[in-house]
């Protein structure tokens, strides 16, 4: 069993960032949609409340990004 005491730094950011867990727990409640898929790149958006919009850029592959 994995404790949170034995997470790696990027992982602990990303579950700790607050501003990431705002933009999950936003109260309109809508799931992002995938727009786009590259080969290595995904682009995934959805509707926040205050007329706002998150916007992820996923790198999939292993190769860095030009």
């Amino acid at each position: 069993m994995l404790g949170l005491w034995k997470l790696d730094g990027v992982t602990s950011e990303l579950l700790s960032n607050k501003e990431k867990i705002a933009v999950n727990q936003d109260n309109l409640g809508v799931q992002g949609k995938k727009l786009k898929k590259d080969v290595d790149v995904e682009a995934w958006a959805g509707p926040l409340i205050n007329n706002m919009v998150a916007v992820v850029l996923w790198k999939t592959g292993k190769e860095d990004l030009p």
